[in-house]
């Protein structure tokens, strides 16, 4: 659901990072939301114009089978794809204490330490979702 503007395309992207005794969740869609990208997936479900990037987060996990999950924002990132698309992505991490009940859509899920990421070619996003991947299983739980 890109936001078109005067300037280009704007893309409000919420990124999910679920973890579960330290292993990060990631999925295979039965359908990628983008069909050119197929391959694990970090959840990430995009905003649409008027949505707050917290809710559209909080939609995913409940379609993942997960409730009151504690989100922490890890960090939000910016950056241009290609002259006129501006992807503006917000990281979030969960930790929750059961596996998967996901409702539709989800064609296979596994859970991740970070030294067990497959390889970055396998990701739908290759290397930089693989590095996003690495710094989520990493991310410092909540003291």
């Amino acid at each position: 659901m890109a936001i078109e503007t005067s300037q280009g395309l704007l893309k409000l992207i919420s990124y999910v990072g679920v973890r579960n005794a330290g292993r990060l969740l990631i999925v295979r869609y039965e359908t990628p939301p983008n069909p050119d990208k197929p391959g694990w997936w970090i959840p990430a479900p995009e905003a649409g114009y008027g949505d707050e990037p917290f809710e559209v987060a909080q939609q995913a996990l409940a379609r993942l089978g997960f409730d009151d999950v504690t989100l922490r924002v890890m960090d939000v990132e910016s950056f241009s794809v290609g002259e006129r698309n501006w992807h503006v992505c917000v990281h979030y991490v969960g930790d929750v204490a059961h596996d998967p009940r996901p409702r539709e859509g989800i064609a296979e899920w596994r859970w991740c330490a970070e030294h067990e990421l497959p390889d970055a070619a396998e990701f739908a996003h290759r290397r930089w979702e693989h590095s996003l991947a690495r710094r989520m299983a990493a991310f410092a739980a909540p003291r």
